[in-house]
């Protein structure tokens, strides 16, 4: 971005950084592991600019879609905010789909070579033929949509790009003109290849592979280094925890290629050289790649608690990536890291909940916890 582009965030730079400290601290987060109530969790919620009343799981889901929203209205430019809602969206898109696709029956061209079966090695249904429109789903569905919806509600991420009751009507009653081509476009490929295998798997194949594929092309527009060198870290870290569950799954390296999303700095082919290798093989592969926490956590992947390890290491990644943002004077860095480090701290709190909702000593929410943003707080 140009210098004067950069000017033009000077005032969002400066709330941001007020706003920055309202992000919890260490005491704050001690105080969290010391709970013993979601009163107390509200309590310290409040305190640190979250909505008041209710539970803390709405006050956590109404700050996030604040957030959202007013980075959206305040940023000089929407394409930032924008190419991350996206994701909100084709998550979406998979929440409906997967409600649809017990009403939906057999296709009649299941022999059709331009939809290979799952056996296929050849691996071309990454980009499936889609249908004309969306399958039928009878009138029983059409007699349940109101229930449903009510009862999806919490499955959807919010805010969005597209309105998630409108993406509902435009998916059950197949209205296309309803919601933009991209989504429409990519309902269709993933209903198709649904169709063949009957697999649910493939709705979230072939939905990630169309919202990275648009958010790489987002990405690539914007030409900004920092959500560049924070998205395409995001995509290799997604694929570098796909190589280790399809290793722990025992799938074979066919599903590993289908799985892998485009537009991160380590090429498709690199991951799979490394399905069939021990893991000592792909911990010094991480290393080498700048991820020393990463290695030594897929040493341990398969042992008891190693999965969410692995994951605690790759929020940690992201995290200390956008601490650079602490430096810069103005720029779309300095909100973006905001958002960011909302959602961390969000995730945090999440786990405290959970814990206190099912009875599970906090420490374990203390082991698990997220990187802070201003660790030095």
């Amino acid at each position: 971005m140009t210098g004067s582009g950069k000017e033009q965030y000077g005032y969002l730079s400066g709330r941001i950084r007020a706003m920055e400290l309202q992000l919890l601290d260490s005491t704050r987060y001690n105080r969290l592991y010391e709970a013993r109530s979601v009163e107390d969790v509200m309590r310290v919620l409040s305190e640190s600019g979250y909505p008041q009343g209710g539970e803390p799981e709405d006050a956590l889901a109404r700050e996030q879609e604040l957030v959202y929203r007013l980075m959206r209205d305040q940023m000089p430019e929407n394409d930032y905010v924008d190419t991350l809602l996206l994701l909100h969206d084709f998550h979406n898109i998979k929440v409906i789909l997967k409600f649809l696709s017990p009403w939906w029956t057999q296709a009649d061209d299941a022999d059709d070579p331009e939809y290979p079966a799952s056996e296929d090695k050849s691996g071309g249904w990454e980009n499936p033929a889609s249908q004309e429109t969306l399958p039928e789903g009878g009138s029983e569905l059409q007699q349940n949509l109101t229930g449903a919806l009510a009862g999806l509600v919490h499955l959807f991420l919010q805010p969005s790009l597209i309105d998630p009751p409108v993406l509902f009507q435009s998916l059950t009653a197949r209205q296309a003109d309803l919601i933009p081509d991209w989504a429409w476009q990519t309902s269709l490929k993933a209903a198709a290849r649904y169709l063949k295998s009957y697999d649910i798997s493939d709705i979230d194949y072939v939905v990630d592979q169309q919202a990275w594929q648009q958010v790489s092309e987002r990405v690539a527009r914007l030409n900004d280094p920092f959500f560049t060198d924070y998205m395409r870290l995001r995509v290799d870290l997604i694929n570098a925890g796909l190589l280790m569950r399809t290793r722990q799954l025992r799938s074979d390296q066919r599903m590993l290629r289908i799985a892998l999303l485009p537009g991160g700095r380590v090429e498709h082919e690199a991951w799979l050289g490394l399905y069939e290798e021990p893991i000592e093989s792909i911990s010094q592969f991480l290393e080498k790649s700048g991820w020393p926490a990463l290695a030594a956590a897929a040493l341990r992947y398969d042992e008891r608690g190693g999965a969410a390890g692995f994951s605690l290491c790759t929020d940690n990644l992201l995290i200390r990536s956008v601490r650079s943002a602490r430096w810069s004077l103005s720029g779309p860095e300095i909100p973006l890291a905001y958002l960011i480090a909302r959602e961390h701290e969000i995730k945090n709190v999440r786990i405290v909940v959970a814990c206190l909702r099912n009875g599970i000593s906090l420490s374990q929410a203390r082991d698990l916890a997220r990187d802070r943003y201003l660790d030095w707080r």
